[in-house]
């Protein structure tokens, strides 16, 4: 197994209080024996691409999809297993110590250690996801940016969900459906076409995708289509009305509520945020 890290952006403070990267693994054999290693800072990932069984000191296996979010503490021991020759590619943001207690005390906790092990796609983890956005964006303020991402990370309490009740058949099928989504979280993406994709009932469908992901398809598709819209804010001048069509939103005020609600601003706000000279 073999692991390539890659530089995104220079944070505007001078490292090592908090630095962004690309990471990416690759596994010659998902048979073969999970891959060991220790956080040598704090860390926090998101998952871009790829499916694997995390686990750390502190926590049981789980699975870990794209969307997902990843975390580790300074010295802590970590196991990563894929369960395909794919590897994976995550998003990460590596803290220092001296930061993190900077800004566990300015948040009035006691503790520097991230509580949770993994989150699964969704609401937490598409935010810490915003906050990586606007840290690799040259026109956010990265201070900023790095504090928000930290202290969400320090109050998250929840640990994401063990692998539990599906057969290698199913894991597979929901493989099958998350590559599907990945690439077209824009077109129709129902209950009954994503089941009926993979050859099963709708029901035992949405029974094995919340068991292997930690959330139902609809909202798996709908994180897609909103971490989709971040990067397009971001990277793009279309209009927002166009960014919303282009992910797959057809309702306006229904993409810049869920928005809202994910990132905590408008999309509009979001993107001038970014663009602005940092002060």
């Amino acid at each position: 197994m073999s692991s390539v890290t890659a530089p995104i952006a220079p944070t505007r403070r001078a490292l090592p209080l908090y630095e962004l990267c690309e990471e990416g693994c690759v596994s010659d054999d998902p048979q073969g024996p999970a891959w060991e290693k220790q956080y040598g800072r704090a860390a926090i990932g998101i998952v871009l691409t790829g499916w694997f069984k995390y686990r750390t000191e502190s926590s049981e296996f789980v699975v870990a999809v794209p969307g997902a979010a990843v975390l580790g503490n300074k010295g802590e021991h970590f196991t990563c297993h894929h369960l395909d020759t794919t590897g994976n590619k995550r998003l990460v943001v590596r803290f220092d110590h001296d930061f993190l207690e900077e800004v566990a005390g300015d948040c009035g906790l006691d503790d520097t250690r991230f509580l949770a092990a993994a989150l699964p796609p969704g609401k937490s983890s598409a935010e810490m996801f915003g906050w990586m956005k606007r840290l690799a964006s040259p026109g956010f303020d990265h201070d900023e940016a790095a504090y928000a991402l930290a202290a969400l990370a320090l109050r998250t309490e929840t640990t994401g969900r063990p692998p539990v009740g599906v057969s290698p058949r199913d894991r597979e099928r929901i493989r099958s459906t998350i590559r599907y989504i990945e690439t077209s979280y824009a077109e129709p993406c129902s209950l009954d076409q994503l089941a009926q994709s993979v050859n099963l009932s709708r029901y035992h469908f949405l029974r094995v995708f919340m068991a292997a992901t930690g959330q139902s398809p609809n909202q798996y598709v709908i994180n897609t289509r909103l971490r989709a819209a971040a990067d397009l804010l971001l990277t793009s001048a279309e209009p927002v009305s166009e960014v919303a069509l282009k992910v797959g939103f057809n309702d306006l005020s229904h993409f810049h509520a869920r928005f809202r609600s994910v990132f905590g601003c408008s999309p509009r706000r979001f993107r001038a945020d970014a663009s602005s000279p940092a002060n």
